[in-house]
């Protein structure tokens, strides 16, 4: 008997405290939308989507327009007189290797005995072989764009990621919730059926021993009330922990345990709808055409150095300055170059060695690409069976929610017409409550089950796009 007062203490506790604070309710939306703004793990994700966003920006700056200014003072013991070279110009290299230079100066001699030379120049370089064209001159900008787009896809992995934990733990309070209310009408129950029969056994119509039946159910209910407060404790735990909230939150849901009603989608279909959106492929995938850039990267620096050169220079020349400038626009004299730089490696092990290297790494990608779709198809088709045996099982767990309701309903008719006894209806009444639990059980399955096969598809993250709808205080 003191255990029955022990286990009715803790219980009632457990119910006091319930009750002290009023709950903190969320849809599912919600709070996946919650977590997605407050969970610092994303936090720190975004944050690496965006430096290497930046780094992606910042790789092009070799291939931005530069200014170019210039001043030396000259003095040698061949000339005795002093002079003060000047430019200013600006140059440019393109994605394709391209130098392109050009500039304004003047060559101005001190005191100004010696003659003033303005110049204007343009050089064009471009390499023909090593380090020309996209594939040797650009590797740097697809590196930084395909790594900022491999982010991207890993960032998205750890979105789908988290609000497939979100949506679990949703779920799960939202069965901790049902559990601890089936738990509290049987305890209640229970209860009742515990002062009925003290009450007949002082009337004299039920013998002394009927108590012991009575009292033990009771005592079973209340541990297991027990258990669902727990329960009930440690699944809005769970949830307040992805959603940065106090661990002792009173968490609760609005969305009821109910089948989302949503069809399945044609197994062929889905995978090859996961082999084109799944964040985990499309990552690898676009590891793949890293690799594939740095083998033609490699391709291209295992060729010879060969380099066209050129250059057009108008000068113009005075002892006196302005005459300077004014001979530079009407009888320039040219400076015109032209050349071929050849620079031919002669240790072809080591030049060579690059580019297998980069062979191998491709190949390598590709075969880990091929082992992230396999599991990928297994993936999906694994959760489309285990959703349709789901479906299956709650029907069958509705029907036998039916079936215990009306057992029990037909075992308290015989029991008030006296053919039936107490034990077998306190055995009913368990019986029912293990089947309302276990179709609810069924339903969470089907509902984790569903976000989780939208994860595989690589959709999740548009189901939970729009904006979050405001919550409560």
């Amino acid at each position: 008997m003191c255990a029955l007062l022990l286990v009715t203490l803790l219980a009632g506790t457990s119910s006091a405290e319930e009750a002290q604070e009023e709950r903190r309710t969320f849809s599912r939306l919600q709070a996946i939308q919650l977590g997605l703004e407050r969970n610092q793990g994303l936090l720190t994700a975004r944050i690496d989507q965006q430096r290497v966003g930046m780094l992606a920006r910042a790789a092009w700056q070799p291939w931005s327009p530069s200014l170019i200014a210039d001043a030396t003072y000259h003095r040698s013991h061949l000339d005795p007189e002093d002079r003060l070279t000047t430019s200013v110009g600006a140059g440019w290299q393109t994605v394709v290797g391209t130098r392109v230079e050009a500039t304004v100066g003047v060559d101005q001699g001190l005191p100004g005995h010696n003659p003033h030379e303005p110049s204007v120049v343009v050089s064009i370089d471009q390499p023909l072989l090593k380090d020309g064209w996209l594939p040797g001159a650009s590797l740097p900008l697809t590196e930084a764009e395909l790594g900022a787009r491999i982010q991207d896809e890993l960032y998205r992995g750890e979105v789908n990621a988290f609000v497939v934990d979100v949506d679990a733990a949703y779920w799960d309070l939202g069965l901790a919730e049902a559990d601890i209310d089936i738990k509290t009408r049987s305890l209640a129950r229970a209860q009742a059926q515990y002062e009925d029969t003290q009450e007949n056994i002082r009337r004299g119509i039920l013998a002394d021993a009927e108590i012991y039946v009575v009292e033990e159910n009771l005592v079973i209910f209340q541990q297991e009330h027990l258990r669902a407060v727990q329960g009930l404790r440690a699944a809005r735990r769970r949830l307040a922990q992805l959603l940065y909230l106090d661990v002792d939150a009173p968490l609760g849901t609005t969305d009821g345990l109910a089948l989302s009603g949503a069809p399945l989608p044609d197994p062929a279909a889905a995978v090859a709808q996961a082999l084109q959106a799944n964040p985990r492929v499309l990552s690898q995938r676009l590891r793949l055409n890293l690799a594939g850039e740095r083998v033609r990267f490699h391709a291209n620096q295992s060729q010879p150095a060969l380099a066209l050169t050129s250059s057009l220079g108008l000068h113009g020349q005075s002892r006196d300055y302005g005459a300077a400038w004014g001979n530079l626009v009407t009888s320039p004299g040219v400076d015109a170059q032209l050349g071929l730089r050849l620079n031919v490696p002669l240790d072809r092990l080591a030049v060579d060695a690059d580019l297998d290297a980069a062979l191998l790494e491709e190949k390598r990608e590709q075969a880990e690409l091929h082992r992230q779709e396999n599991a990928l198809r297994f993936e999906v088709q694994n959760a489309l069976s285990e959703l349709t045996t789901d479906l299956a099982l709650a029907q069958s767990a509705q029907r036998q929610v039916g079936l215990a309701e009306l057992k029990l309903q037909a075992e308290n008719e015989k029991y008030r017409s006296g053919l039936s006894t107490l034990s077998d209806v306190v055995r009913f009444q368990r019986d029912l409550d293990g089947a309302l639990i276990a179709a609810r059980r069924v339903v969470r399955s089907v509902r984790v089950g569903e976000t989780r096969l939208l994860a595989s598809l690589g959709s999740l993250h548009d189901v939970v796009a729009a904006p979050p709808a405001p919550v409560g205080p």
